[in-house]
């Protein structure tokens, strides 16, 4: 994609990429990944991870089912408006949340109910 493409053109003409600047192209995948999983919001708090939807969306069971195998920690789910996910993460691992997120993004997408 476009950050990748990005990240090769850094690497080119500033030799290795620092540690605070692949973070900062972490998060800015993290945010493309959202916004195409349909998530309005990523919390952190208290060792947990809120993974908050858009009001009225809610994603398929296959990428729910997808989702729960993807995690290792405990989840819970918040069948509520908006619709929301909480992991217990014991820290902020940037690539653990692009997994997420990816995992929340493919398959059917668009589908609004259950």
């Amino acid at each position: 994609e476009k950050i990748e493409i990005e990240k090769r053109k850094f690497k080119d003409r500033f030799g290795k990429m620092p540690k605070e600047i692949r973070s900062l192209y972490d998060l800015q995948e993290i945010k493309i990944l959202c916004k195409e999983a349909k998530i309005s919001k990523l919390k952190f708090f208290n060792k947990k991870l809120l993974i908050e939807f858009f009001i009225d969306y809610y994603p398929s069971l296959e990428i729910l089912n997808r989702t729960v195998k993807s995690v290792s920690e405990n989840f819970e789910f918040r069948y509520e408006n908006p619709f929301s996910i909480i992991i217990s993460i014991s820290g902020i691992e940037l690539n653990y949340i692009k997994n997420i997120c990816r995992n929340l993004e493919y398959g059917d997408k668009f589908t609004n109910n259950y």
